[in-house]
């Protein structure tokens, strides 16, 4: 419907409807500041030395049924691989690797509805072999085991091996991956060393939590419950192995 009136009528009407909104998401805002400032003071804590923050995302977003599954699967593929590669066979604790995760709407609703899509951000606190997984000193590895996990958790090889038709060298090609994106919360180089890409990352994490409709989380290796595998418990295979599902 077209709207009619005068130019000064159209701004009134126009201003009235900005700062009804701006209320409204003020409003919503200092309803969960006591719980957002909690879980700052709590993950900003010493209970936890968080190095990597991680966004997860899934083709048109996961829904709010899907993202606990996705997640649970993701982990217990990172544990495994992990176990298979980096522990000789044996399994993780707790001390290695613990993982704090929220999920995030992919709109800007104030309150969020049964029918929105998410992303997942992640905090990681693990020894150094875990985080040199990810990292070589400044460069991402583009197939570190949360990466490729996730892809496979999607229900996306992340790569295929091809071999090079002049020298016979193979290597991997890498396909089109759902993005991960994973960045150290310190800065390798000492001298530029701060504590403010941390505290702004657990900031932003701690506000998600305190959302309408939000689900978040801690993962550790003792909790996962190794059923999506066929073998048996005590059974440790190489990844090369693994059959992945897509996770619906």
């Amino acid at each position: 419907m077209k709207f009619k009136g005068t130019q000064d009528e159209f701004r009134q009407l126009f201003e009235g409807e900005a700062k009804r909104k701006k209320d409204e998401v003020n409003s919503t805002r200092n309803k969960f500041a006591p719980l957002r400032k909690s879980w700052q003071r709590f993950l900003s804590s010493d209970s936890f030395d968080w190095c990597l923050f991680g966004t997860l995302t899934a083709q048109g977003g996961l829904t709010s049924k899907q993202i606990n599954k996705h997640v649970d699967k993701w982990f217990e593929i990172v544990c495994k691989r992990f176990e298979a590669t980096r522990y000789q066979q044996q399994p993780l604790d707790d001390g290695d690797l613990t993982i704090f995760w929220v999920a995030e709407a992919n709109t800007k609703n104030i309150t969020h509805t049964i029918a929105d899509r998410f992303h997942v951000h992640i905090l990681i606190q693990c020894k150094p072999h875990i985080f040199n997984d990810v990292y070589d000193g400044d460069k991402y590895r583009g197939f570190n085991v949360f990466d490729v996990a996730w892809q496979f958790t999607q229900g996306r090889k992340p790569f295929i091996y091809k071999t090079c038709p002049d020298s016979g060298v193979i290597y991997k090609h890498e396909l089109n991956k759902f993005r991960v994106q994973i960045v150290p919360l310190q800065p390798s180089d000492k001298r530029k060393d701060t504590s403010e890409l941390k505290s702004n990352r657990i900031k932003y994490c701690a506000k998600y939590v305190a959302k309408d409709m939000i689900q978040y989380g801690f993962l550790k290796p003792s909790q996962v419950q190794r059923s999506y595998f066929d073998n048996e418990k005590d059974c440790w295979i190489s990844s090369e192995n693994y059959e992945y599902k897509l996770c619906k």
